[in-house]
């Protein structure tokens, strides 16, 4: 089962709005609302969810998830999406319940709040050795319990980003700042407003995920570079993000004596200085 940029109404309280049985199936850009459970994987199944959105809005109080695993050797694979349930019921919900040898590998995606049900505040379940492991994402809730060995989760507002262990997570533009006087790893957890020149300093190497997020530029104060490359030093951009320059005149980055890798992205000016 393959399926393509599909909208989907399905499910009820008693049942599933897509069921995996066996074999391997990959949904992309699935829209699913669900009045019941949202997307079971059963009897041995593989399933990976590449993107799309899964949202379980009922009044139904029973105990049904978006995402639930049963059978021995049925596996999971988030890869991206948004997922959310009606957040003003206090119900048996789940984002994802794991039975007995199952597992389910988190790498990317937006998940909401948890259940306020008591048994059900955590927002994933897991029965005898079911497995989550997580390696990225964002939570409405703590998932510290089922982030793999090397990762971490780290608490910005009322989210909770799950990254690898050696990048910084930035909310503001000191925080930046930080990482390319430094060197290292740095991945933005919201939208950053730039002032005057933030430099790479000399020698270091600098990859940052602009993790779908947009940096602007503060035009009382910005100058004529945005980011400056210093000698020697590295800047890697990715995360397919924005740097959005609007009507200020000035360069995004400036990397004469540097090394500069832009693996994706959207950069937008929209003045033109001619002389």
């Amino acid at each position: 089962m393959n399926m393509n940029g599909f909208d989907f109404v399905a499910g009820n309280a008693d049942k599933y709005g897509i069921v995996a049985q066996g074999g391997s199936s990959v949904l992309n850009d699935i829209n699913l609302k669900s009045a019941g459970g949202a997307i079971g994987v059963v009897n041995g199944a593989a399933l990976t969810f590449n993107g799309g959105s899964v949202d379980v809005n009922t009044t139904s109080t029973s105990g049904r998830y978006l995402f639930y695993l049963e059978g021995a050797g049925s596996t999971l694979t988030i890869n991206d999406g948004n997922f959310d349930f009606n957040r003003t019921q206090n119900q048996k919900r789940a984002y994802i319940c794991a039975m007995a040898g199952t597992t389910a590998y988190v790498k990317g995606g937006t998940f909401g709040k948890a259940s306020t049900r008591d048994g059900y505040k955590d927002g994933i379940k897991t029965e005898g050795d079911g497995k989550v492991i997580i390696t990225g994402g964002t939570f409405g809730f703590d998932p510290s319990t089922w982030v793999a060995d090397g990762y971490k989760a780290v608490k910005s507002g009322d989210k909770w980003y799950v990254v690898a262990n050696d990048l910084t997570v930035a909310t503001t533009l000191d925080e930046v700042k930080e990482v390319f006087t430094e060197g290292g790893k740095v991945v933005l957890a919201n939208d950053i407003e730039f002032e005057k020149i933030t430099p790479v300093e000399e020698g270091k190497e600098v990859y940052l995920d602009l993790n779908g997020k947009t940096i602007t530029v503060n035009e009382n104060t910005a100058s004529n570079t945005l980011i400056w490359v210093k000698d020697g030093g590295k800047l890697t951009i990715d995360g397919n993000g924005t740097i959005d320059l609007g009507s200020v005149s000035t360069m995004a980055i400036f990397c004469p004596y540097g090394e500069l890798v832009i693996n994706n992205g959207t950069f937008i000016r929209d003045e033109v200085t001619t002389v």
